[in-house]
């Protein structure tokens, strides 16, 4: 039996030091999007394994300073774990007393996905937000018709408020990406459309795109993230959710089908400047870095990007860094990418959207998603974008609000995104 308990000593080891190793990087990444999904488990858990910790501790008869250490790193963790959470709230709490002007005034430039339908709710009561995203974690427990009731009687309060509808923005590319499907019908990537149908491709573009949107509709989804515009690289990371390789066949076809689900009242949404097509990173976990020589970009990856307000679209930025314009800022919130390249040398004067800021590279930079939504919004964006780190949400409108009382916000730039936005009819 020795061995046998020799052997049970040394899992029940290995098994403590993971555990306290586990609540060590609850503790440090607690609040980020790295542990967003199982926040509410953590909340509970941290304490619940530093109590049985500290039973072990004041109870075992070996190794006293191990013990002693254990307990200690045990007890801080969860500390930091509930600080960190009850932060959280204080944020909640300080934005939904914040004063309804200011906060509206702000909230008018943020879209922002949700899990607690009665906390996008609140947000919703005080004009907090300008729309929601919608995903699969939004159906995955009572399906698509309770979904599409919850988006109506947030429209039916935003009407009795007479404000304007909700922004409801989902990612129905087709293919891989379809975030509502099922049950949503699955369709084939957009471009495989085009590949199969050859000379008659804008007619079934068309067909393809009127198809979405119907079933988009029947949700209450009046904005896709789609199409994808960056250019077809091998190798790349968009390499299998690209169009082409030709920007100009590229904007044709997402200029079809812009129209196709325009069709129905929903919008489309060119993605992602300055161009994705040559990066090979995950910009969810980092920000990529494009290369290329701005003479090259403005021939080839930005073409598309200037053929989108004539397509009607809203265009998302991304968090990749140029080069050759601003090599250490991602480009969502760089003022020479935003302003110099997107406003003033593409003359684009339709919506700008941020990617999602809870990705990785602008979450843990500096300032976090707060400065970067003040940077993004003073620099030629309309609206914010937090799809997957719904929390995050109270992190920048408290940003945003005390930007705009000790005049950090550019009251112009609001004002003339204001204008965009009033423009635009998100009806459904």
């Amino acid at each position: 039996m020795r061995p046998v308990l020799r052997a049970l000593w040394v899992l029940g080891l290995v098994g403590l030091v993971g555990l306290v190793g586990a609540l060590v990087v609850a503790a440090l990444y607690y609040d980020t999007p790295l542990l967003a999904s199982i926040r509410g488990i953590l909340f509970v858990a941290v304490p619940t394994a530093a109590l049985g910790i500290l039973g072990w501790a004041r109870f075992g008869s070996r190794w006293r300073w191990f013990r002693v250490g254990v307990a200690v790193i045990s007890v801080v963790a969860t500390f930091a774990v509930v600080g960190k959470a009850f932060k959280v709230r204080g944020a909640v709490r300080a934005v939904l007393a914040a004063p309804g002007q200011t906060l509206a005034r702000v909230g008018s430039h943020v879209v922002v996905g949700y899990r607690d339908p009665v906390a996008v709710q609140a947000l919703v009561e005080r004009q907090a937000i300008a729309g929601i995203y919608v995903t699969q974690r939004n159906i995955q427990d009572n399906g698509v018709e309770q979904l599409a009731r919850e988006i109506a009687a947030l429209q039916a309060l935003r009407e009795r408020q007479g404000v304007p509808p909700l922004i409801v923005a989902t990612d129905h590319e087709g293919g891989p990406v379809a975030h509502l499907a099922p049950p949503l019908s699955r369709t084939p990537p957009l471009r495989e459309v085009v590949e199969h149908a050859g000379t008659a491709w804008a007619n079934e573009v068309d067909v393809y795109a009127q198809e979405h949107a119907r079933e988009l509709k029947r949700v209450g989804v009046n904005l896709n993230f789609a199409p994808v515009v960056d250019l077809r690289v091998l190798g790349a990371v968009l390499a299998t959710r690209a169009l082409a390789d030709d920007p100009r066949q590229v904007t044709q076809i997402a200029t079809v089908y812009c129209r196709g689900l325009q069709k129905h009242n929903v919008g489309c949404t060119f993605k992602h400047f300055p161009g994705l097509g040559s990066v090979v990173q995950d910009t969810h976990w980092r920000a990529g870095q494009v290369t290329q020589p701005r003479t090259e970009l403005a021939q080839r990856d930005w073409l598309p990007f200037a053929g989108a307000e004539r397509a009607g679209a809203t265009v998302m930025v991304g968090h990749t860094m140029i080069s050759e314009v601003d090599p250490h800022t991602p480009s969502s919130v760089s003022q020479p990418v935003l302003e110099g390249v997107l406003r003033d040398e593409l003359g684009f004067g339709g919506l700008v959207m941020t990617d999602d800021l809870s990705m990785l590279p602008i979450a843990l930079r500096e300032g976090g998603a707060g400065l970067a939504a003040v940077e993004a919004l003073n620099h030629g964006a309309d609206l914010v974008l937090i799809a997957y780190d719904t929390d995050l949400v109270y992190d920048v409108l408290h940003r945003l609000i005390r930007a705009q009382l000790t005049g950090e916000l550019d009251d112009r730039k609001l004002a003339s995104s204001r204008a965009r936005l009033a423009a635009r009819d998100f009806a459904i």
